[in-house]
């Protein structure tokens, strides 16, 4: 072979590797994510929720605090409502045209005791009935040391979430979290609700973006992180159980995990938190709460 041929020879092997190279830089194609299997009919458009009254469900349970496992006192309140999108809170005029959106309030109640004072806290969530999707979310956590507030709301591709806390370096923010386009944003303290929208008979796996739960002193969950949502789709000896696996701010692995009610509508019966949380029903029933407070109407809920 002479050196003209030679060189020719060696010029294309070098443009065929160059294009096996840009091959290989080449973003596989990415497969569309499976649809969530979503149960039928849906669970959001049921009559019960527009009956007046709010689904009062009681929990008993542990918690650890201080390196110690307390006793916690849980209640979680479902109920829908009108909101008022411009102002952010319930309409009380009602469902206006252009105004207003059909909501589910999620309201989770914790309460336990350490020592000489006890800790109070309380996250309201509130989900868009048609869509699922969160539409805001408020955070309180009371004690005798401070107070600690957060507030996400939902904005054109991105969540504003706002914390006020009282320890160091926690403060106040006010941080963007940005939403992915190719899957679902859910918010962990509305999971009690989420999850049920979905068929629980059905074994699936679904991707999602997870604002971990901010029922805490500490304002430490202020990202979305990648989660995984793992419906088992066989019922045991408690109910529906599904899995929420994520990470928490170190990377460490978390996995939360849930049972519902084999019965529709499939009311949480067992919770079972990373963060040291376990919740055990204890009593659940319809009731128009708001109109409940007389001397007495405490008798309303078993001891």
């Amino acid at each position: 072979m002479n050196v003209r041929s030679s060189a020719s020879v060696v010029v294309a092997l070098l443009a065929l590797l160059a294009l096996g190279g840009c091959a290989r830089k080449e973003a596989p194609a990415s497969s569309a994510a499976a649809p969530i299997a979503f149960a039928a009919p849906d669970p959001f458009a049921e009559s019960m929720w527009d009956d007046g009254r709010a689904e009062f469900a009681v929990y008993r349970g542990t918690i650890e605090r201080y390196g110690i496992t307390r006793p916690l006192a849980a209640k979680l309140i479902l109920v829908k409502e009108d909101f008022d999108t411009a102002a952010g809170v319930k309409s009380d005029a009602g469902p206006v045209e252009g105004r207003t959106r059909t909501v589910f309030k999620v309201v989770t109640m914790l309460e336990f005791p350490t020592g000489t004072y006890s800790y109070r806290q309380v996250a309201t969530t509130f989900l868009d009935r048609e869509t699922g999707a969160l539409t805001k979310l408020a955070m309180s956590s009371t004690e005798a040391c401070g107070i600690t507030y957060v507030q996400v709301t939902s904005r054109a591709g991105a969540w504003r979430h706002l914390s006020h806390s009282y320890f160091e370096g926690e403060g106040d923010r006010d941080l963007t979290l940005p939403l992915r386009a190719d899957r679902a944003a859910v918010a962990a303290d509305g999971l009690a609700l989420w999850l049920r929208r979905l068929d629980l008979a059905k074994a699936q796996s679904i991707a999602v973006d997870l604002l971990p739960s901010q029922l805490s002193s500490r304002v430490c969950a202020t990202a979305l992180v990648p989660a995984t949502i793992e419906v088992v789709g066989v019922a045991d000896t408690l109910g529906w159980p599904v899995l929420v696996k994520s990470v928490d701010a170190s990377g460490a692995p978390v996995v939360d995990r849930w049972w519902f009610d084999r019965a529709a509508p499939h009311g949480l019966v067992r919770f079972e938190g990373a963060d040291s949380r376990t919740l055990e029903r204890t009593q659940v029933l319809r009731l128009a709460y708001w109109e409940a407070t007389k001397p007495g109407d405490g008798r309303l809920l078993a001891p």
